[in-house]
């Protein structure tokens, strides 16, 4: 299950009067760099320069 429909369950749960009346029209998703103590990444890469992490 994504990220979207986990959401949309969850709201249902807390309001089930929006079961089959909520729905994503579009959603976005991406990979986020982040170090194993789970803070992003910022900053440029010395070994290549055209390249950023946000």
């Amino acid at each position: 299950m994504n990220n979207r429909d986990k959401l949309i369950k969850q709201l249902v749960n807390l309001y089930p009067e929006l079961e089959n009346r909520i729905w994503a029209d579009y959603y976005w998703g991406a990979l986020f760099c982040e170090i194993h103590d789970g803070l992003p990444t910022i900053g440029m890469y010395p070994d290549h320069p055209n390249s950023t992490s946000y």
